[in-house]
């Protein structure tokens, strides 16, 4: 399959290398440096390699451009804008798409699938606790995150959109979220616009009390759920791939690009239930939008 990235830095770059193991890649991008063949815009990638999937990694301010092009150009391939869809709220253009999904790849780990299964047998959640910290100087090893779009509020960066996967993920074992409440810190050590740590609460339509934190300054790095079940407690470590229901312990082998080969696989194939849709793409971009303004009130 002919595929095109838009986009080429850690992501963009990232995406190419995983589908050139099976694929033949270009991209579209204004570096000239690039281990793949470039074209300047997407109409002329599309003229010279008339591409079946496109993949949109450009930064976040960029996507909604990005899927405006492939309106404009009545593609009918297959679509993965990473995440999050846009950057603030928007209209989608009218696609002629055969299938255009957002890139929240953590839907893919095992451990989450596995998460997923409980909570569908479970007669009840209580509660639930979503955690990720990283510091962002980790995040790229190959520039300086003052120099990241990822510290750029303007460009679509800070921890509430490119740390989303938590807010995804609350919603795909969840449902629709109900906001309550909203903390938010700094420290100044960390150039980066908007808060260092965000702590939101909410609740489900069931009346099970979720909390999601997310931050860019922990060192090492963590990536993990909390759930009270009707019958038992659960522990999924992501980073580790360690999964703990009550007496029982698995531990997943979660190669780096794992999950993103299962979702390039099933966004070119057959599709699969575990793909974030347009409609939730844009649900996520809600809820940052309503989490910004429950902070903007805090600070009144």
């Amino acid at each position: 399959m002919r595929v095109v990235i838009v986009g080429y830095g850690s992501i963009g770059s990232r995406h190419a290398r995983i589908l050139a193991e099976s694929h033949e890649v270009s991209v579209v991008s204004r570096r000239p440096m690039c281990d793949f063949k470039r074209h300047t815009n997407l109409e002329a990638a599309l003229d010279h390699t008339d591409a079946e999937y496109i993949v949109i990694a450009s930064p976040t301010n960029e996507h909604f451009d990005g899927l405006s092009e492939v309106s404009r150009l009545g593609f009918e391939g297959s679509v993965l804008v990473e995440k999050p869809l846009f950057d603030v709220q928007r209209l989608i253009p009218p696609l002629r798409a055969r299938r255009v999904v957002v890139g929240y790849n953590l839907r893919f780990h095992p451990a989450v699938a596995k998460l997923s299964e409980l909570v569908r047998d479970s007669q009840t959640v209580r509660r639930i606790e979503f955690f990720v910290g990283q510091h962002i100087a980790d995040w790229r090893s190959n520039r300086s995150y003052t120099s990241s779009y990822s510290s750029r509020l303007d460009r679509g960066g800070g921890i509430l959109r490119d740390l989303s996967h938590e807010l995804d993920l609350a919603r795909f074992l969840l449902g629709e979220l109900t906001l309550s409440a909203c903390q938010s810190d700094r420290r100044e050590s960390v150039y980066v616009e908007g808060p260092h740590e965000v702590k939101v609460a909410a609740y489900t339509k069931n009346g099970a009390d979720v909390s999601i934190t997310m931050n860019c300054i922990d060192r090492p790095a963590q990536r993990w759920i909390r759930a009270e079940l009707d019958t038992k407690s659960v522990f999924v470590d992501l980073l580790a791939g360690r999964f703990i229901a009550g007496n029982h312990n698995m531990t997943f082998s979660v190669e780096r690009d794992a999950t993103y080969r299962a979702m390039h696989a099933s966004v070119i194939g057959e599709g699969d239930w575990r793909l974030a849709s347009l409609s939730d793409g844009e649900a996520v971009v809600r809820m940052i939008t309503d989490i910004e303004t429950l902070m903007a009130d805090v600070r009144r």
